[in-house]
């Protein structure tokens, strides 16, 4: 995906004053998911939020007492700008998309996070690969979906967002997962009881994965 196209879209959601509906929309199962890795935060840990959008994840995890480090990247550099106005010591925001985003690769991740990202990119093989690459030998990656197949009332989003997205079923999200180098350990699909028609009957799929 293009960075000009798909940060555009992106820009324009804050510029349109809609960032926290989207917060509000991912909030109830970002933590659900994220209370399901609490092993991984019991000692010292680096974090990485791929397309981190205002930071409200990256912001909340820095505050942690075992964070020494929370980098955000995300395409849109509206909402970077939104992102840095509460940046603290431990936390660094990034502009650019995850695949071209120098990331260092000596320095590993402990936690890498991903929301609503992998299937914006032009090749999620890549994306997932370069997840492998800077993770950490005893890290976990958890990567959260709400367009996948079976969520049948997410096929239109395509359309209605104006951009190209990937739509693949829970196993083959799962299978590329795996071909790049990960080990899926855990699938979720976290409801809503409160939310719209498809948060209640569908839900966010996660994947909880580490390396092989």
């Amino acid at each position: 995906m293009k960075k000009n196209l798909l940060s555009e879209v992106f820009n324009k959601i804050v510029r349109d004053g809609q960032v926290k509906r989207f917060e509000r929309g991912h909030t109830y199962s970002v933590i659900k998911a994220l209370s399901k890795i609490k092993f991984y935060f019991s000692k010292k840990f680096t974090f990485l939020d791929i397309g981190c959008g205002t930071g409200w994840v990256t912001h909340r995890i820095s505050k942690h007492y075992n964070c020494s480090k929370a980098v955000g990247v995300d395409i849109s550099e509206e909402m970077i700008s939104i992102a840095n106005l509460k940046k603290t010591k431990n936390i660094q925001f990034v502009n650019s998309t995850f695949e071209k985003w120098d990331a260092q690769t000596t320095k590993k991740f402990d936690i890498i996070f991903s929301m609503e990202a992998v299937y914006y990119a032009d090749n999620p093989a890549v994306f997932l690969k370069k997840i492998k690459t800077i993770l950490s030998s005893k890290g976990v990656a958890l990567i959260g979906l709400d367009f996948y197949k079976e969520n049948f009332s997410s096929h239109a989003w395509e359309s209605f967002m104006g951009v190209k997205m990937k739509l693949y079923s829970i196993s083959e999200w799962v299978t590329l997962v795996e071909k790049a180098g990960l080990q899926v350990f855990s699938i979720e699909l976290i409801k809503k009881p409160s939310g719209s028609e498809w948060e209640k009957n569908f839900g966010t799929l996660f994947l909880f994965a580490n390396k092989k």
